[in-house]
């Protein structure tokens, strides 16, 4: 039991992509433990849903985490003189967004070969402000838009798994429960239109089913293959994973970590665009306590595929008797055209994550 929680719960990083009518604002990462997360999302063969963590023992294990979000956008816009040459960017938008929320509570119990977890969660909580100010052609300002929204995406699922000699198999049921409100206010400084206010909201529930398999292929090498279900209420795509853990005997010994995912979006909306993420991360022991993790990866986009995003991640995980204790920290940076009047975004995200466990 001493490494029970090792393994930590990445089952609920997949069951929402941040796919409901996307805003650049309160996207999820692809990943929600811990330790997943410095590691870059990467992790597939050590899901819990798919082995025991120590076949042979029994055991009981708690784990909860927080953590903090901190968002930026800005758009610039090109400026040209009487000769339309080009001499500057002007900023015609900027929003900041500092957001802090508990990521979940997992619980998981071991027998002997067979293993169950069960948990609840955030998989999606947000709240943005953006505001887009109007100039004509001299630059002055004529008006502003204001678009404000908040969501959340609450998941709770159970799942079972059992390890044979050289491959295990998990299956899991998740339930899924999303909302989101957004207004839109169209502000006129000058009276040549009335203003316009616009609110829409949004909130369904479904069931997300999820299978896979992993295989010890050799003692220093496994492998993993898993697949989720569609579900069109709730627009989750039909996602198919594969995962390699190579085990390196270097000079300072470490685990080495790439997922690969495949999202089919098309099948949702033949406007969207199936992508790809790919992960990579790498953990070493540091010391008899600490573990020091690091990974990255990178993300296509389903609207835009000029809005693709890689990221960097780090974090470290320190361990006392039943205790474990870890953090981690996210980065990544878009920057693309948004297709009309020579306008440029940029989008700039933080996560930092807090996750505390314990083995009864």
């Amino acid at each position: 039991m001493s490494r029970f929680l090792f393994i930590l719960l990445i089952l609920p990083a997949w069951l929402f992509s941040g796919y409901i009518d996307y805003t650049g604002y309160g996207e999820v990462l692809n990943f929600s433990s811990v330790n997943s997360a410095s590691r870059g999302g990467a992790g597939l063969t050590t899901d819990p849903l798919l082995n025991p963590a120590n076949p042979g023992e029994m055991g009981y294990s708690v784990y909860m985490m927080v953590g903090a979000d901190y968002q930026t956008e800005s758009e610039t816009q090109s400026v040209y003189d009487n000769y339309n040459n080009r001499i500057g960017n002007l900023t015609i938008s900027q929003s900041r967004s500092v957001h802090v929320a508990p990521y979940g509570a997992y619980g998981a119990i071991q027998y002997d070969k067979l293993g169950g977890m069960f948990y609840a969660g955030m998989v999606r909580d947000y709240f943005y402000h953006h505001e887009i100010i109007q100039r004509d052609d001299f630059y002055q300002t004529t008006g502003i838009i204001k678009q404000t929204g908040s969501g959340q995406g609450i998941a709770a699922g159970i799942s079972m798994n059992y390890q044979f000699p050289v491959v295990s198999f998990g299956v899991a049921v998740n339930y899924i429960n999303l909302n989101q409100q957004k207004k839109y206010q169209h502000i006129f400084y000058q009276p040549i239109a009335e203003d316009t206010v616009v609110e829409s909201s949004f909130d369904q529930t479904g069931l997300l089913y999820r299978f896979g398999s992993v295989v010890h292929v050799l003692p220093q090498v496994d492998a993993a293959l898993i697949l989720q279900s569609k579900n069109q209420d709730i627009q989750q795509p039909l996602e198919v994973g594969i995962g390699l853990n190579y085990f390196a005997r270097a000079i300072i010994p470490a685990r080495v970590y790439f997922d690969f995912y495949y999202k089919f979006y098309n099948q949702l909306d033949e406007n969207l665009q199936d992508t790809k993420i790919y992960c990579f991360g790498i953990e070493n022991q540091f010391s008899r306590h600490v573990k020091i993790l690091l990974g990255g990866g990178y993300e296509e986009n389903c609207f835009n595929s000029e809005a693709d995003a890689a990221y960097f991640s780090g974090g470290f995980e320190f361990h006392q008797h039943n205790l474990i204790i870890q953090t981690s920290m996210d980065y990544r940076q878009k920057q693309y055209p948004k297709q009309m009047n020579d306008i440029t975004i940029h989008d700039n995200s933080m996560n930092f994550m807090v996750g505390l466990g314990y083995n009864l």
